[in-house]
């Protein structure tokens, strides 16, 4: 016997499909394109494409025109991807921590010449227990230099609880990695990158008020002092 609740419809949240956020949530709009003749590949593992709340990879990819958003676990059957990466037309950098890691300063300095091939950096957008399986799943990525930020820099990620100090969002990476390569004229700008950080601290406003909106026991990460 059907009863009026089961007779009741399912009711669908619209979605945006090109942000996968929710339709109240989405930020699509507030996208300001942060235009550079640097390339971005970014690498989106599949736990993290599934929580759009807070992730910040495709809102980064997003915001860059020209960047290309790849998902899955083991991407060396890509053959598109791979002839992106091993392209001489680029210089390809993976931007992730490391014992020879290189910052803007290290390349500028150590150049006996200037190279003007575009630089192409590929970003793992997973935590960081999941980026260190994507580095396991795919071998071919310690064939890239890893370039890292030459500053230390504070996270403005209320909502998430980092690992530690310094850590810091996607779309935080890549603002501050444009603003160093940019101020050693590694790469070229037509748009100040901070522009990435509007729409970040929107989209953190707005779940930090779904948070206090529910009562939830929410506690703003804290930092070491400075």
């Amino acid at each position: 016997m059907l009863t009026d609740a089961s007779m009741e419809p399912i009711v669908h949240r619209e979605r945006c499909y090109r942000c996968f956020r929710p339709a109240q949530t989405c930020y699509c709009r507030d996208i300001i394109p942060v235009r550079t003749n640097a390339r971005f590949i970014f690498l989106l593992h599949p736990r993290e494409a599934l929580h759009q709340r807070t992730g910040t990879g495709r809102l980064t990819h997003l915001s860059l025109p020209g960047s290309r958003l790849f998902v899955g676990l083991d991407f060396a059957m890509n053959a598109e991807l791979m002839d992106l990466v091993f392209n001489d037309h680029f210089q390809t950098m993976l931007l992730y921590p490391g014992s020879s890691v290189q910052t803007a300063p290290t390349i500028n300095a150590a150049a006996t010449q200037r190279d003007e091939r575009p630089y192409l950096f590929i970003v793992l957008d997973a935590t960081w227990h999941l980026s260190r399986k994507l580095l396991r799943l795919n071998p071919w990525l310690e064939q890239i230099p890893r370039v890292g930020l030459a500053g230390v820099y504070r996270s403005s990620f209320r909502i998430k609880r980092q690992p530690g100090f310094g850590y810091l969002a996607t779309i935080e990476a890549v603002c501050f990695l444009l603003r160093e390569f940019e101020q050693e004229k590694l790469i070229r700008l037509q748009t100040d990158p901070a522009k990435l950080l509007l729409v970040f601290e929107k989209m953190v406003s707005v779940q930090e008020s779904f948070i206090q909106g529910r009562g939830s026991p929410y506690r703003a990460p804290t930092n070491p002092p400075e």
